[in-house]
């Protein structure tokens, strides 16, 4: 044990915290290193070449990498599936298709024998594939399209999924569509991977568009982000994988204009019980925010809006440690460095780098 925990060391002060980059208009899949004393990042290396890698997905044990790839704005996407070598580069195992237009957003099983996938075009759908021992994606176990639509005349007209999140502990799976303005609630089979539709939960409120969400470690609520209103709805889970939506707070302070902006990612504080959130700005007038909540269930509030520094700031990421925060520009097309003080506020560190392309997802080796 004590050689293991020596080498992880070793790796630790040799390479930093390793994350890897999804992207757009680049060429595909990239890596760096975080160095956890100065937040000093390490040149950004192209890992895989992909057309539109927009979100990834590393399992626990960082030997298999996952990540969505739009070909072309006509046909179904694909999903390909990676094996990350201990220099970090990526060999490709295999890629099947996703079903469905723009794959968004894709994530592990908790047993890591199941991956699912949302569609978000053409009328929106969710995907589960089983994976083989090696890591690479067996077959397609369901497909699932999702139904209904919200009161918004343009991103409404129809479903769309926008994320899908399994139940940390229970075999339940959760879709946002933010077309719906609802929460698709499945049961999984944990060897088949067969989904099975037990709920069509509709948010309260009008105009949200869930987007992304995260559950706590314990499983006992979900936080889930809305694109269109800037709010987060708040859930219990009850039981037989059902929720009970218990409150709904703003993502920015009340005296906020909201117009022309946009909510994008939700991320934990690995120890700490803060919780973030990330607000784009569609006008370029550098409104762009990263939310900061005190986190205690459905007394969850806000407690500070600091400026995310980049441009449309689509993701953002903290290290394993919590120490630091790197969030992504997707317009200005650079990585901006945060240090976390005690309280879980990010301080911005005057550290930013230009990245070669346009990075909309960060995910960092456990």
């Amino acid at each position: 044990m004590r050689f293991i925990i020596f080498l992880f060391g070793m790796i630790i002060s040799t390479y930093g915290s390793v994350f890897y980059i999804g992207s757009m208009k680049s060429e595909g899949i990239y890596y760096s290193s975080l160095n956890l004393q100065n937040g000093v990042l390490s040149e950004f290396q192209n890992a895989a070449k992909l057309t539109r890698p927009s979100f990834l997905s590393i399992d626990k044990n960082n030997k298999r990498l996952y990540s969505t790839n739009l070909i072309n704005w006509k046909t179904p996407g694909e999903i390909v599936s990676f094996l990350i070598h201990d220099d970090f580069s990526l060999t490709k195992l295999n890629q099947m298709s996703s079903r469905g237009g723009n794959p968004c957003h894709l994530t592990l099983s908790p047993n890591k024998n199941i991956l699912f996938a949302a569609n978000y075009n053409n009328q929106g759908s969710v995907i589960s594939y089983r994976l083989d021992t090696d890591g690479s994606i067996k077959n397609i176990a369901s497909h699932k399209i999702h139904y209904g639509s919200g009161n918004h005349p343009q991103r409404q007209k129809e479903a769309h999924a926008h994320s899908i999140y399994p139940h940390p502990k229970f075999p339940f799976v959760y879709s946002a569509d933010l077309g719906a303005d609802s929460i698709f609630i499945y049961k999984f089979d944990q060897l088949s991977g067969e989904l099975e539709l037990i709920k069509k939960e509709s948010l309260r409120g009008n105009i949200l568009g869930p987007r992304h969400m995260k559950w706590d470690k314990k499983g006992r609520f979900l936080y889930v982000l809305n694109e269109l209103d800037l709010s987060l709805s708040i859930f219990e889970y009850l039981n037989d994988g059902y929720i009970r939506e218990v409150n709904k707070i703003n993502a920015l302070f009340n005296n906020s204009s909201i117009e022309n902006l946009t909510a994008a990612e939700v991320r934990f504080h690995p120890t700490l019980p803060i919780l973030y959130t990330s607000i784009r700005d569609k006008d370029d007038l550098n409104r762009d925010k990263i939310s900061v909540f005190k986190v205690e269930g459905s007394k969850t509030k806000l407690i500070d809006v600091v400026p995310a520094i980049v441009n449309f700031p689509r993701n953002f990421n903290l290290d394993p440690t919590g120490k630091w925060m790197l969030v992504a520009g997707q317009r200005s097309k650079n990585i901006a460095v945060f240090s976390i003080n005690p309280k879980g506020i990010p301080i911005y560190t005057k550290r930013i780098y230009e990245f070669p392309g346009e990075p909309v997802c960060i995910e960092f080796l456990n």
